[in-house]
């Protein structure tokens, strides 16, 4: 049997009711060389009755007896990699037919790029279409807000992995992929496919998944943190709050906190202008990422707030000299897409 050109990784535990969708997603894919290592994470339930039903020389059936969790497992799966390349699968989604053909084809032609994501379809709860930044250096900056590379579309290029010794870390379960990422961008570059390969699933608010929200929302602020210091962006303990605030979407609604979100967003754009490291090359580009996030917050703070004053500090970037209301900066934010 030749070498895979691409080792899917899927851990799943306890998985039974979705499992055999994902998995025939994978096995039906137009693109044929691949081997698909499935990782049976000390499931309870008929997870492993389900894998073993399907007769396919190309799954890789790995069983842990007792339950790693979800970062050890995917660590376990790149060292049994073969592969090319490493797509990421998760028990409970839906890979469309040609997700692996194109995202192949992409990284052949793109040989700089080492992690490929792809735009994707919710369902379930809500039925959406997420559309991720596409070029590396909009992912660079967007991601000092948010991962935008979504986890199940990933493909990594694997040596770029096995080379530099990067893997998971277990210390960021639950946002491994984020703090992966931010590590990954000093070593190569990441581009988004912006076309829907994934079909994610949604599943209803209930008490468990709340508490699992909370405890992401705390390591994806020390993922921020921990990427701020490696781009060279200082800040001090006020500014990081009001960084997460704005990441988490969780605004004051006073005129204090437009204050502190306008002296920071003008601190983000004059590290981008001034970029030491060379860390962005198209510096017009990510400063209206920044920019396009500022008016999001602002749009949502205008119909709280009424009028007062809003420093020129932010402004003389764009060579205004003048005090605006907040009324009039979302129309000056419209006015710049």
């Amino acid at each position: 049997m030749r070498e895979p050109m691409i080792s899917v990784i899927m851990p799943v535990y306890n998985g039974e009711k979705y499992l055999p969708e994902a998995i025939e997603s994978i096995l039906n894919q137009t693109y044929k060389n691949f081997e698909f290592i499935i990782i049976n994470d000390g499931s309870t339930d008929r997870t492993e009755e389900i894998i073993l039903s399907y007769k396919d020389d190309r799954i890789i059936y790995v069983k842990n007896e007792k339950n790693l969790q979800i970062v050890e497992s995917l660590n376990k799966g790149i060292n049994l990699a073969k592969g090319k390349y490493i797509a990421r699968m998760d028990a409970d989604d839906i890979s469309l037919p040609k997700r692996l053909e194109k995202q192949i084809e992409f990284m052949e032609k793109n040989t700089h790029v080492g992690v490929c994501g792809t735009w994707m379809k919710t369902f379930g709860e809500k039925n959406e279409v997420w559309k991720m930044p596409i070029s590396h250096d909009e992912i660079v900056v967007s991601m000092l807000f948010n991962s935008c590379i979504m986890h199940p579309t990933a493909v990594i290029r694997t040596k770029v992995l096995k080379e530099n010794n990067l893997y998971y870390d277990q210390k960021y379960n639950k946002v491994e992929d984020y703090e992966l990422w931010t590590r990954l961008v000093k070593y190569t570059q990441f581009a988004n496919i912006p076309e829907i390969l994934l079909k994610y699933r949604i599943f209803e608010n209930d008490s468990s998944r709340k508490s699992y929200k909370e405890q992401q929302k705390k390591l994806s602020n020390l993922v921020r943190q921990n990427y701020l210091k490696s781009l060279g962006i200082d800040f001090t303990e006020k500014e990081l709050v009001v960084h997460n605030k704005i990441s988490n979407y969780e605004y004051d609604y006073s005129s204090i906190f437009a204050y502190d979100a306008m002296l920071w967003f003008n601190k983000l754009i004059n590290f981008i202008e001034h970029d030491s490291k060379n860390i962005i090359s198209n510096k017009k580009m990510a400063k209206k990422i920044i920019l396009k996030r500022a008016y999001l917050v602002f749009s949502e703070l205008q119909d709280k707030l009424h009028e007062f004053s809003i420093v020129n500090n932010f402004f003389q970037i764009n060579d205004l000299n003048i005090n605006l209301n907040i009324k009039m900066l979302v129309k000056f934010f419209k006015g710049y897409f």
